[in-house]
């Protein structure tokens, strides 16, 4: 029998159009264009469940329990809208950016503060619509004499009860809410 090489096709979505609505539900706005890639990964939770038969805490589980996931999502752009900008720095928390009052800190963000995330490709099958986003990456400015960048990243959750989009992580729905 003769050896054949698979080729496993390559997806290739071309531009991206990166946006955020902040609040979630409010009218979206272009961030701006990524420089080459967003890099998109998944980490998922779990409980060991510990018993008896396998020696208790001390052993191995008799069960693990999953409990969510969360994905992150990070980007260097080279091209960017200053006022979406401003609204990330904000982290739709804060009324001013660079100002931190004392009646923001404790606020609540997942449920009415949280940022949508869209990115939105040619391919109707690639688009990720994340609704329940965070700033929780420090973001980075590099300023250079050719270019500059901003390294934003999120943090996307499981939006919770009292969320218009309860439990929905991601979607490929471009036009909800725009």
């Amino acid at each position: 029998m003769a050896y054949s090489p698979v080729c496993l096709p390559q997806k290739k979505t071309g531009l991206i159009d990166i946006k955020i609505a902040v609040p979630f539900s409010g009218s979206l706005t272009q961030l701006g264009r990524a420089t080459d890639q967003i890099r998109q990964s998944r980490r998922t939770f779990y409980h060991d469940v510990p018993g008896d038969a396998n020696g208790g805490h001390q052993g191995p589980p008799i069960e693990t329990q999953f409990l969510g996931e969360i994905w992150s999502v990070s980007m260097s752009l080279s091209t960017w809208n200053p006022t979406a900008i401003n609204l990330l720095q904000t982290m739709a928390c804060m009324a001013t950016q660079g100002v931190v009052t004392q009646a923001e800190i404790g606020a609540l963000v997942m449920t009415a503060k949280s940022i949508r995330l869209l990115l939105d490709t040619s391919d109707s099958g690639d688009v990720r619509n994340y609704w329940c986003a965070l700033v929780r990456e420090p973001i980075q400015i590099e300023v250079g004499t050719k270019y500059s960048e901003w390294v934003v990243g999120f943090e996307c959750h499981r939006p919770p009860c009292g969320h218009a989009k309860a439990g929905i992580i991601y979607d490929a729905d471009a036009a909800a809410y725009s």
